[in-house]
């Protein structure tokens, strides 16, 4: 079951853990006094000696505790609206599809609701209520467990990741997907574009609260 809806804004896991051999490398690059520019290209270099190709690299060098860039999670706040303006009561969003600046930023699940106290009522193929329910969404930056063949290709896609400095960018809510009351799949295309600001030092950031249709 597939909608395509047109959103009311109201207002965008492989979760990075902590390198200790890359910062050790970055640490010993700079007492050496090493320029800048050398930096990546040798660290990326070191990484790859010994391996037959790297998978599901985490976040080197963006987590490296002296990197200004620290930006974590992008948060927002989802609420379903049949036509009626009813909310669609589920347990939660089994997956969101996030994007920015046209780049995956990762698929996440909705915080799990607990439905027992709210009054609802069966229509069609969902549990609908009057009263207002939204589903948190916590998406934190994602990784692609991709495989480089070779080192250009894994500096290339280092230096990628490291462009979400501060400034301007558009996330993107590109997918929805959970169940009916039926139990069958349903997928949302939201078309959500929400332009935000990363300032410096940000490591969460609310992107605001969207009411999606899904007649």
């Amino acid at each position: 079951m597939l909608y395509i809806s047109t959103p009311r804004v109201n207002g965008l896991f492989i979760s990075y853990k902590h390198t200790n051999i890359v910062d050790s490398m970055v640490n010993c690059l700079r007492k050496e006094n090493l320029a800048a520019g050398f930096l990546l290209p040798l660290i990326s270099l070191l990484l790859w000696t010994g391996c037959d190709g790297v998978t599901g690299v985490e976040g080197a060098i963006i987590d490296n505790p002296n990197n200004q860039h620290k930006l974590r999670n992008l948060l927002f706040v989802i609420r379903l609206v049949d036509q009626n303006d009813r909310s669609i009561v589920l347990n939660r969003l089994d997956s969101v599809v996030i994007n920015v600046n046209s780049e995956r930023w990762g698929v996440f699940t909705s915080d799990s609701l607990n439905t027992q106290g709210i009054i609802s009522q069966v229509d069609g193929d969902f549990s609908v209520s009057d009263r207002e329910v939204s589903y948190l969404v916590t998406a934190g930056y994602q990784l692609r467990a991709d495989t480089f063949e070779t080192a250009g290709a894994y500096s290339s896609y280092l230096n990628r990741r490291l462009r979400l400095e501060p400034g301007d960018y558009v996330a993107e809510i590109a997918e929805l997907h959970f169940r009916n009351i039926n139990g069958e799949h349903v997928m949302i295309l939201p078309r959500i574009y929400q332009l935000f600001t990363i300032d410096e030092g940000a490591v969460n950031l609310y992107l605001g609260s969207f009411d999606i249709p899904i007649f």
